[in-house]
């Protein structure tokens, strides 16, 4: 049977806060716990002091402290750990040796503590953690953290993931495993993150008394008067709208689900994976102003090709559409070693869709769709006639996973994170799709749409 991890054992070095004594708790319960919110709240010091007490709890235990770069690693996290740990030594003798070249402390006990940069090729080998705390958690990427995640495994204790981070990158990775509303089919929230076994902390700037009361005054008067945004998710820890979003919330735009109305085109880009993997496809309409209109979205992961096909196919509704992929579908050599040369564009080609490659330049979609977004002084909205509009709408409702991706869809890495639905968007806007036009001749408009494919 697994031993118990319980409270806070070792010698009080601080009053905690609240918060920090609910992340205790948590630690206690559940396989993973998040503390995530604003700057100096304290999350770092309860997690660095949580390591040590589960070091000293369960003799021979192994537990791994990371953050993304060494640099920061040495600088910061593993300083401020230290701090705690030498000072606990002081108190009771707890460290054997420790090694900073190797970057490990062994305690009497026969616990190891390791500090570990989210590219350290020794983080992922070896044996497993009884604990780890991934400092700063929302600058490292997802694969990685998955990763860490495989490494939790001590069958003698029971097992602790900690996330220490701050929410300034948005709807993250971050948010979906530990805030993300669950929702059942009929829209009804049933829980909180898609991490099983996991419980989320959320702290401000305020929370942590303890450090207000030792800080100048002049300092906290200079956060509080931050611009209200910055305020948001540095002092009170917003996860929505951060600072360095490709579209910020002002730059979207809703309407109601509407019928298209006949002449207008309507296309679907896709961004499909050669195996396993998400296949995300985007419906989209263009009207005879210039307006961009998504309004439905396919998001599946590990189905088969001809599943994908079809279930592309029933988007619309309809066949008449024009159809983008991500042109690396039409590169050579997707084959293992025995297999025949092949295009992905091809496989598909075989279950009835018939796509064109997208324009996948990164730098000119972004700009394309910021400057459609924005609003156009002289432009009227298409269903109001108010001047003064933008170019890009959204049906709400209907594209759910394309406005998650977009809540955490930064300037600085556009290609970080699951960014399915956003390449999409991109290739929208970026593969200049043809407008319909006005009070063209029958006969006309029926060669021009046959030729487009349409």
């Amino acid at each position: 049977m697994k031993s118990g991890v319980r409270g806070v054992s070792a010698p009080v070095l601080m009053a905690f806060n609240s918060k920090q004594c609910e992340f205790f708790y948590a630690t206690q319960k559940y396989r993973h716990t998040a503390f995530f919110g604003g700057i100096r709240s304290g999350k770092t010091v309860a997690a660095a002091i949580r390591g040590i007490d589960i070091a000293l709890q369960c003799p021979g235990s192994r537990g791994v402290v990371i953050r993304e770069t060494h640099v920061k690693l040495n600088d910061n996290t593993k300083f401020e750990f230290m701090k705690y740990l030498n000072e606990y030594d002081k108190r009771l003798h707890i460290i054997d040796r420790k090694n900073d070249n190797e970057n490990f402390v062994l305690l009497t006990n026969g616990s190891w503590i390791f500090f570990r940069h989210a590219h350290d090729e020794g983080l992922f080998k070896g044996p497993t953690y009884t604990w780890f705390l991934v400092d700063q958690a929302e600058e490292i990427d997802e694969e990685i953290a998955k990763l860490v995640c495989d490494r939790l495994s001590d069958p003698r204790y029971h097992n602790v993931g900690m996330w220490v981070g701050n929410t300034d990158r948005g709807h993250n990775w971050c948010y979906r495993w530990f805030k993300k509303d669950i929702l059942d089919g009929d829209g009804n929230v049933t829980g909180y993150g898609e991490k099983p076994n996991s419980y989320l902390i959320e702290t401000t700037f305020l929370d942590n008394i303890a450090y207000l009361q030792q800080i100048e005054s002049s300092y906290v008067i200079e956060q509080l008067r931050r611009p209200q945004e910055e305020q948001d998710i540095y002092i009170y820890g917003s996860w929505d709208n951060p600072s360095g979003l490709i579209l910020s919330l002002s730059d979207i735009h809703y309407v109601n689900d509407f019928k298209v109305p006949e002449g207008w085109y309507k296309y679907i880009s896709c961004d499909p994976p050669f195996t396993t993997g998400t296949f995300a496809a985007l419906g989209w309409s263009v009207d005879y102003d210039d307006n961009y209109f998504y309004m439905r979205e396919y998001y599946q992961d590990n189905r088969l090709i001809r599943e994908h096909a079809e279930a592309v196919k029933l988007l619309w509704h309809c066949k008449e559409n024009l159809m983008f992929f991500d042109p690396s579908a039409w590169k050579h050599g997707q084959g293992d070693d025995t297999q025949v040369d092949i295009k992905l564009a091809d496989l598909y080609r075989q279950h009835g869709l018939y796509p064109v490659p997208a324009e996948n330049a990164i730098g000119v979609g972004i700009e394309l769709l910021r400057d459609k977004a924005r609003i156009d002084p002289e432009h009227k909205h298409p269903f109001t006639g108010k001047v003064g509009a933008p170019h890009v709408y959204f049906v709400k409702s209907r594209v759910p996973n394309l406005l998650e991706e977009m809540a955490g869809w930064m300037m600085d890495d556009p290609s970080k994170e699951p960014v399915h639905q956003c390449d999409n968007i991109r290739y929208s806007v970026a593969s200049r799709a043809a407008h319909p036009i006005k009070q063209v001749h029958d006969e006309t408009r029926r060669l021009y749409t046959g030729y487009m494919g349409m």
